[in-house]
């Protein structure tokens, strides 16, 4: 009796331990439940994309903004292409992929800046594309559905001026060539193609924006070491003469394109001075520039510091725990990590003078996010074998990421930056029509001398934009006016003035003073409360500098209308009394 009890309970016990196997009518819903779930990821950042998408869209304007300018100097550019064009310095980039991407779209459509920022977005798509592709070959045990849920975060606004800017497409070749340089540089096999390929990829990287030289550096550097270790491991002098000849291969293909990269160099005069790691200012810029980067908008050097532990700790517990014997994956992944890291440092010793809210600016932000794909794959490296501390980092850096991000998602900036850019759009056609002085400070601030004659390169190549210019000039109609004098002070006298019967006419406004005409301007100025108000696009705004002539201590009667007309606009005249100066 006492052994067929102990019998029993040992098999109850038994039987205890295992677990309940679920019905199995309940195993393919969970099976699918679990597949929608892993897909919901993709499908937000697929609609992202396509909102984001239409947003740039609906606020790209067709003109370009600062320094696309300068792709306007010289013999018949953009038109024409030439290496002397190519190669030359703008500021401190040399952007021969970006020149040749403008060239190709002006023998298509004179280069239509709208299109151009619409093909660069899908450009970015293919990048963040890459980034999946490029995670899930670094780490396997990554699922493809937590890449996407990080990706989310790269379809933001944050970096919204890389959008809605047509240069920053620069940024987006770097990025892309950087990361294949990485990826066939470091391969497992070392085959001779893709480190041909691997060295082809990082002369672009260089040529495409000044982040490719600091990159493609710290990549060469890596790759001798890489080479060095793989030398010194090598079974037979076969192999080892194998390794040396693919270094020096590497060295001069990618070393001769850095030393080309220098030749005539020269540091933009109109930089602040140089900040290096020896000043504390340094440290502070680069700390919120890395916060900045994983979507942290107040500045604190805290959470800079958090952060830069989240990208650097993985790296050096997998290096520490393997002893240094790394795989080519992992060389290739530490390697970006740590070539990010120096290009965000090399911003910052020419940005830095500026002061640290320069951090906060969004073209820096997009060289920093890579960063975030990167800590999770270098995470999920370290933890392989720990299936739940995997988890666990994984999720916690998600969170800290969205938490960050939470007040990134405005894209109501696009319509405020879009309004200027059309404010700019009007103040060239204005100069184009022979009514502004060419002073565009929207899309080109200095000025109006020098840039006059990159207007008048754009006209006589007859730039997509310059013939909007001219087929908007054709409008015509019975003319109805509206607009008000807001405005009149020892500061500024100011306005709106708007053809309804024509939105995008230009309206020309006489400023007197009693019967004495002080200037006739055009009302093309950018006001966000006229959009508000139902006003066209709000640009039709006027603001004149009260002149010093006026300010003498007596009554005038200022009176604002509407040129060659003697209709004055409502709420004019206005009295301005200034003592003198």
């Amino acid at each position: 009796m006492t052994e067929g009890c102990r019998f029993s309970l040992s098999n109850l016990a038994r039987v205890r331990e295992k677990p309940f196997p679920a019905p199995d009518m309940f195993r393919p819903l969970s099976s699918t439940l679990k597949h929608r779930l892993s897909a919901l990821p993709l499908l937000v950042c697929v609609l992202l994309f396509l909102f984001h998408f239409s947003v740039i869209r609906k606020y790209a304007v067709n003109i370009p903004y600062m320094d696309e300018w300068a792709l306007f100097s010289g013999d018949n550019h953009p038109a024409s292409i030439d290496l002397r064009w190519l190669y030359v310095q703008h500021n401190e980039h040399r952007t021969a992929t970006t020149k040749i991407f403008v060239w190709l779209q002006y023998q298509i459509n004179g280069w239509n800046v709208r299109t151009h920022l619409l093909i660069d977005f899908v450009i970015y798509g293919f990048l963040l594309t890459w980034l999946v592709w490029f995670a899930r070959r670094m780490a396997p045990h990554l699922s493809t559905w937590i890449v996407f849920a990080f990706l989310i975060f790269f379809l933001s606004p944050i970096i919204w001026i890389e959008h809605l800017v047509a240069y920053p497409v620069a940024v987006h070749f770097w990025l892309i060539f950087f990361f294949v340089s990485a990826y066939f540089l470091f391969t497992e096999r070392q085959q001779w193609a893709s480190l041909v390929v691997g060295c082809l990829a990082s002369i672009l990287s260089m040529y495409s924006f000044a982040a490719g030289f600091v990159t493609s550096l710290v990549l060469l550097l890596a790759f001798w070491i890489f080479k060095g270790l793989r030398a010194r491991h090598a079974t037979g002098n076969k192999d080892r003469t194998r390794e040396f000849r693919q270094l020096l291969l590497v060295t001069v293909l990618v070393g001769g394109a850095l030393v080309g990269w220098i030749i005539g160099y020269r540091t933009p005069w109109y930089h602040p001075p140089l900040i290096f790691p020896y000043h504390l200012a340094f440290w502070r810029f680069f700390l919120n520039l890395i916060s900045f980067s994983f979507g942290v908008d107040r500045l604190s050097v805290f959470w800079g510091v958090i952060f830069l532990l989240i990208v650097l700790a993985p790296i050096c517990g997998e290096v520490w725990k393997r002893r240094g014997n790394l795989s080519s994956m992992q060389w290739a992944a530490f390697a970006i990590v740590f070539a990010i890291l120096a290009d965000l440092a090399a911003i910052l010793i020419g940005r830095a003078s500026f002061g640290t809210f320069w951090s906060r600016s969004p073209e820096y932000a997009e060289h920093g996010m890579p960063l975030i794909i990167l800590s999770a794959i270098n995470w999920s490296i370290f933890f392989r074998d720990r299936k739940i501390l995997r988890a666990c980092s994984i999720a916690a850096l998600w969170i800290f990421c969205l938490v960050a991000f939470t007040d990134n998602w405005d894209f109501d900036i696009y319509r405020y930056h879009s309004g200027l850019r059309l404010e700019g759009a009007r103040c060239v056609r204005a100069y184009y029509q022979g009514i502004g002085d060419g002073g565009c400070p929207s899309i080109l601030p200095g000025p109006s001398n020098p840039q006059l004659p990159l207007f008048d390169q754009a006209k006589r190549l007859n730039a997509s934009f310059s013939r909007d210019s001219t087929k908007a000039n054709r409008s015509s109609g019975q003319t109805v006016y509206l607009g008000a004098h807001d405005a009149a002070d020892c500061h500024h006298i100011m306005g709106w003035a708007y053809d309804k019967s024509d939105p995008d006419a230009i309206v020309v406004v006489s400023i007197y003073d009693g019967d004495s005409l002080l200037r006739t301007i055009p009302a093309i100025g950018f006001r966000p409360d006229l959009v508000n108000a139902g006003i066209g696009t709000g640009a039709y705004s006027f603001e004149y500098e009260t002149p010093p002539a006026l300010k003498d201590g007596r009554p005038h009667s200022i009176r604002v209308q509407f040129a060659g007309t003697t209709l004055a606009l409502p709420n004019s005249p206005k009295v301005l009394t200034c003592s003198k100066p």
